[in-house]
């Protein structure tokens, strides 16, 4: 018994180290208005239309589990005002990082739940006079304890 709960600790200190990147969320890029996106695995760059036309150019995933989110981005377009921003989007709710007056970095911190959608992109108002540019680094979603107590638990049944 003992030495089913040694490997159930063990388990779960091996789950709590698990993060999930880029490559987990299932991104699919998507504009109608001539926009780009690149994702590596490593880094997101979103590059917004510039056709004339008003609208997204993002990349949609879902959250592969439930824990906190964090990510570095930067933000920069030759256009001014508000006609460009860069947002994500949580089930819908929109939360804009920056717009082409600034701020033009930052780091995000938010929970997700596992299978919540998640939009990361660029708007734009007006579709002239240059694109915005969203690049997305360091990004992972780190499991929230519950989540690995549950893992555990469930192996630790499992097991006897």
């Amino acid at each position: 018994m003992k030495k089913l709960l040694v490997l159930a600790v063990a388990a779960c200190a091996s789950v709590a180290s698990a993060q999930y990147g880029l490559n987990d969320f299932g991104f699919v890029f998507s504009s109608a208005v001539g926009g780009s996106g690149t994702n590596d695995g490593v880094t997101m760059v979103i590059t917004g239309g510039d056709i004339g036309l008003a609208g997204d150019s993002e990349f949609q995933g879902l959250a592969p589990n439930t824990g906190l989110l964090t990510f570095d981005w930067t933000y920069s377009s030759i256009d001014y005002g508000d006609f460009d921003q860069g947002y994500y989007d949580v089930n819908g709710g929109r939360t804009v990082l920056c717009n082409n007056d600034g701020p033009f970095a930052g780091s995000v911190s938010t929970g997700l739940s596992a299978g919540d959608a998640l939009d990361i992109g660029v708007y734009t108002f007006d579709g002239v006079y240059g694109p915005g540019i969203l690049t997305v680094t360091n990004f992972n979603l780190t499991p929230e304890p519950a989540s690995l107590a549950l893992v555990a638990v469930g192996l630790f049944l499992r097991r006897r």
